[in-house]
Order: C-alpha cells, then structure tokens, then sequence
C-alpha cells in the first residue's frame, strides 16, 4: 500500500488531530498532482466516515478531471454535511459553500448566479480575504451571466474593499480578473478555454488569503461575458426600390 493509502487509513475517529491534520493535508496534496488516484482514496475514506471535508475534497477533484455536474452534486452534499449554517459559520461550511459557488461558476446557469450569491453573503461575516474572493466569484458569475458593465464594477468594488489589507496574492488575483475582463470588453474578447483549472481560494485545497494569481482569469475564460458595453448595431437600412417584409 503506497503512502497515501496508509494516510487515508488514518481517517477514522479514534485518530488524533494531528494524524488527521497529516492525513488531508497528504489527500489535499494527491488531489493537486494525480486527482484520479486521489478520487479512489477519498471515496475509500468516505465509506468508512463520511465527513463535509471530505465530500467538499471530492467535489474539488471533480473538477480538477473536468466533471462539473459531479462537482456541483458532491458540493451540495458537502454543504448539507457540514450541518445548518452558525453564527459565525464553521470553517467546513465555508469551505464547503465556497466549492459549491465555483462548481456553480464552472458549469453556468442555472446554478452560477445564485450560488456566488450564497457565498458572497455567508462569506460577509468572515475574514477579509474570503470575503473579498466571495465578492470576486460572484463578479464573475455577474460579468458572464448579466452584464459585464456590472460585474466588472462588482470586482473592482472588491479591490477597493482590499486595499491596504496586507492580502497581496488575494490583490494580484482580483487585478489579473480585471484586466481579463477589460480585456474582453474592449479588445474583441479573450481566449475561451473551458479546461483551465485552479482551486477556488477558500476551499480545501486553497486557503483564501494563498490565492493563486489566474485563479479568476481561469473561470472567465470558460466563457464570454454577457456585452452590455457596447450598444446593439442599428439595423441597416432598406435599399432603394425595396420595402420592409411584413
């Protein structure tokens, strides 16, 4: 057995904290370099003890292997896992709500704008950089599904609502989503690419104060914005000697 099934053989409840503190930290590290493999160990570790922590890493290596409905499935039940929502929410639920609004991002409508929602507002309550990657998501999700004018003033609200706050990698995350989404607005638009992954910072592979810099540009790139920018081109007038259909 390879050491990482030793590791998720450790998840049971007689462990300590610190094995099980070892034990995700080596699935975590699994599911960012060979998700299959990870996706076995952690189906394994949830027919023993199935946990919100859990089922929130599964949804996260779904999407990792491209399977966003699986995705948006695994990160509804990591949700209900983590129990009803306290106050101040628990550090399962946010993560867990967090994967679900990318999930939610990832695969569109009808899910993508009420689940950035959500994580915006159970994120309000919460440290400064998980709220600011809350307001950020859900400019994106405003940006494609709405209106880009909207969502591009959403995600410079949350630079705004950043600034000063030490939260750098956080910073460089929201500017780089600006300038894609600029980007598409004023240059033609940009590359779509619907594979481009990386973990949504303030789930469990990401904390959100360790934002990876195209964390945003990665869920744009899925898809076009929603132009309201530029107005509708005029119809073209009739030629001469023609008339209009009835």
């Amino acid at each position: 057995m390879n050491s990482l099934g030793r590791a998720v053989d450790l998840l049971e409840p007689a462990m300590t904290d610190s094995v099980r503190r070892y034990s995700l930290h080596r699935l975590r590290r699994a599911a960012l370099v060979n998700p299959r493999m990870a996706l076995r160990w952690l189906r394994r570790a949830e027919r023993q003890r199935p946990s919100a922590v859990l089922r929130t890493l599964r949804a996260e290596v779904y999407l990792r292997l491209d399977r966003g409905d699986e995705a948006f499935v695994a990160s509804v039940d990591a949700v209900t896992l983590a129990g009803p929502p306290a106050h101040p929410a628990s550090a399962d639920f946010l993560a867990a709500v967090a994967v679900m609004a990318d999930a939610g991002c990832w695969i569109g409508q009808p899910q993508a704008l009420p689940t950035c929602d959500d994580f915006a507002k159970v994120s309000a309550g919460s440290e400064l950089a998980r709220s600011a990657c809350a307001q950020a998501l859900q400019a994106v999700a405003v940006y494609q599904w709405q209106d880009c004018l909207r969502g591009r003033e959403y995600l410079r609200r949350a630079e705004v609502f950043l600034r000063d706050s030490g939260h750098d990698a956080v910073q460089a995350m929201i500017i780089n989503g600006r300038r894609m989404m600029a980007l598409g607005c004023e240059s033609g638009g940009y590359r779509i690419d619907p594979t481009a992954w990386t973990p949504v910072p303030g789930g469990q592979l990401c904390p959100a104060a360790l934002a990876w810099s195209h964390y945003l540009t990665s869920r744009l790139r899925r898809r076009p914005g929603t132009h309201t920018c530029h107005p509708p081109p005029a119809p073209r007038p009739a030629r001469p000697g023609t008339r209009d259909m009835p």
